[in-house]
């Protein structure tokens, strides 16, 4: 994923950005089948490469699920501490 949005975002490449968009509807119809089988979910963490290294793709990953009542924290997900966006528990 890192490789295809950097050649996207450097090259202006539509191939690498209609891979990313076809792992972001591959990802998404995952999730929503997860979230229909369970009954939904508190949170979706995103980890590893994507979770810590593409911020970029979240929203758009997200943006596809709206209809699930999937929302992005915009400021937590631009926000970065050695990689990774996390937020701080009040507890």
């Amino acid at each position: 994923m890192r490789e295809l949005l950097a050649e996207e975002k450097e090259n202006n490449d539509r191939r690498a950005r209609w891979l990313s968009k076809c792992f972001a509807i591959a990802f998404g119809n995952t999730l929503a089948r997860f979230w229909q089988d369970t009954g939904g979910a508190d949170a979706v963490i995103f980890t590893g490469g994507i979770g810590e290294n593409s911020p970029e793709f979240v929203p758009e990953f997200v943006m596809s699920l709206e209809w699930i009542g999937l929302t992005i924290e915009a400021d937590r997900n631009a926000q970065a501490e050695e990689g990774v966006r996390r937020k701080e528990s009040s507890t």
